[in-house]
């Protein structure tokens, strides 16, 4: 076997091969290194935060410095002469320069509420602002559509004419009087907190999903309202719109207020149900609520009853009111939002659509002696579900019937880029319903109501259709109906009206065994052209606004 010579071993031992004045000469080199890199950044250092201002401002904020660069040299000219006259003193830095500010901007200053029911004449109008200059104000804040939904100017919107205030004030002397005066008017408008329009178009209104009843922010009975819901075109066009009055009037500044979402805890209130005993004998009805709608344990007395069942409780209704609570027959439901006119004849209409009713009775319902005080009797829509109780309990089942009916109409309109809002008033309307029966009362009226959902022809920027869907107690398709559409145009001015009297109606059922009724028409005449004047309508124009403001809201 081959063997290869043995390796020699290098043994290291670990000491330094610098001698003492070669760890001197590296000590002074590094220190000298230290004080030249120090002497380099202390003359590098204005000049780079010279550039680097320079390019956040020029750049990144896009500013113009160019106009205050001579200011800016001779101010460094003195600096530096102040520097070497007086070394030890401390630098101060650069102040930033100021934006440019517009004459319409909010900056600085105090400002006051002004109760806009004061403001009934010029002279009022001119007290009122010098007492608030005189005060140091700079901003005079008007409440012009408030937290019921009134506005309190003359409004052209259908919703804030329908909603006006008892007492109107003269938008265009208010703004230019204050102005005079020296101060910023600025409008107040209540966003989404408006139960008086949710009331007049149900179109801006929070409902249930695929119900047409209001959603309120309490009971009815603890003072419950709506409010507008902020996903609908409908609302987002009501809003701009009254931006737009106030701002052509003269009102630079606009103070949206309640830009919110309603507080509740629970998606969906819950109203429970009511169910009415009526003994047969002719005695007073006994009332029964029921919280959670599925059932509910009561005790009654021996004899026969009459039952009837329905959704919610008498008072929390939006616009459903009730009549005849004394007799099980004449247990009767109407609107509540209704107005007589007089104008050329007496008519009666129901300015909002009822609130959804369902109701189902039972009759001739008997206690019997072994029923009494061992027993259980409860109100349930799910036939299924168990009630503790003895054998002889007794248990009733409900299942209720919608007692209110859907209309949708839709109509073509040639010109429609000219309408600003639009109504339609359909008569043949059944007044109120009975709960008992399910019947329509034989009097009849006619229902008013706002159209919206525009929708333009495709290929054409001024023709296009109109709709809306209303809630009605009965409507009877077999008879002859009129409906009659009146339109406020853009121009502020003029109105544009036509009636239909062959209606083109359809019927489709309803998951529910209800028919759902659509009336599509088609106007003869066309929408003349006109000028536009204040709000924009159905053919938005905001070319003569000023720049868009971005600005954080507060919510």
């Amino acid at each position: 076997m081959a063997r290869y010579p043995k390796r020699q071993k290098v043994k290291r031992y670990r000491r330094s091969f610098y001698t003492r004045e070669m760890r001197l000469k590296k000590g002074i080199g590094i220190a000298v290194l230290v004080v030249a890199v120090l002497a380099a950044a202390w003359v590098a250092a204005p000049h780079v935060l010279d550039w680097a201002t320079h390019t956040w401002y020029t750049v990144v904020r896009d500013r113009d410095l160019s106009a205050s660069s001579a200011v800016s040299e001779s101010a460094s000219s003195g600096t530096q002469s102040t520097a070497a006259s007086e070394p030890a003193a401390s630098s101060v830095p650069e102040k930033e320069p100021e934006p440019e500010v517009k004459g319409t901007d909010i900056v600085t200053g105090l400002w006051a509420e002004v109760d806009v029911t004061t403001l009934t004449d010029e002279a009022a109008i001119r007290s009122a602002a010098r007492q608030l200059k005189a005060q140091g104000m700079t901003y005079a804040i008007l409440t012009l559509k408030d937290t019921a939904g009134q506005v309190y100017y003359a409004s052209q919107t259908a919703v804030g004419a329908a909603n006006a205030a008892p007492t109107q004030v003269e938008l265009t002397s208010v703004a230019s009087i204050f102005k005079e005066e020296g101060l910023v008017p600025v409008a107040a408008l209540t966003a989404f907190r408006d139960p008086a329009g949710a009331r007049a178009d149900h179109a801006l209104a929070i409902r249930y999903q695929g119900q047409e009843y209001l959603w309120l922010d309490n009971k009815a009975s603890a003072g419950g309202n709506p409010w507008l819901n902020p996903y609908a075109a409908e609302t987002v066009q009501y809003i701009g719109d009254l931006i737009a009055e106030v701002h052509a009037a003269g009102f630079d500044q606009v103070l949206l207020e309640n830009v919110q979402f309603p507080s509740s805890t629970s998606a969906k209130q819950d109203y429970g149900a009511t169910t009415v005993f009526y003994p047969t004998d002719g005695s007073s009805p006994i009332m029964v609520l029921m919280g959670d709608r599925t059932y509910k344990t009561v005790y009654l007395k021996e004899g026969r009853y009459d039952v009837v069942l329905f959704n919610r409780s008498f008072d929390d209704f939006g616009n459903l009111g009730f009549r005849g609570e004394d007799a099980y027959r004449t247990l009767e439901a109407h609107a509540t939002n209704v107005v007589t006119k007089n104008v050329p004849s007496t008519e009666i209409i129901i300015m909002d659509s009822p609130d959804e009713l369902a109701a189902d009775c039972m009759e001739s319902f008997e206690v019997t002696p072994g029923m009494s005080g061992n027993y259980s009797s409860g109100m349930t829509n799910w036939g299924s579900k168990k009630i503790d109780g003895s054998k002889n309990g007794c248990q009733l089942c409900f299942l209720p019937q919608k007692l209110t009916q859907k209309i949708t109409v839709k109509i073509r309109i040639k010109g429609m880029n000219n309408i600003r809002n639009a109504t339609c008033k359909l008569d043949g309307i059944a007044e109120s319903v009975f709960l008992a029966s399910g019947q329509i009362s034989e009097k009849t009226v006619a229902q008013e109501f706002c159209l919206g959902n525009p929708v333009y022809n495709s290929g054409s920027a001024t023709d296009g259709t109109l709709s809306a869907s209303i809630s009605v107690f009965g409507f009877d398709a077999e008879i002859s109906h009129n409906l009659h559409l009146r339109a406020e145009l853009v121009d502020g001015k003029t109105t544009f009206e036509e009636s239909f009297d062959d209606l083109k109606i359809s019927q489709l059922e309803e998951g529910d065994g209800r028919m759902s009724i659509f009336i599509d028409m088609t106007c003869e005449k066309k929408v003349p052209n006109v000028k536009v004047e204040g709000s924009s309508g159905f053919d938005a124009n905001v070319d003569d606004w000023e720049d868009e403001v971005n600005s954080d809201i507060d919510i």
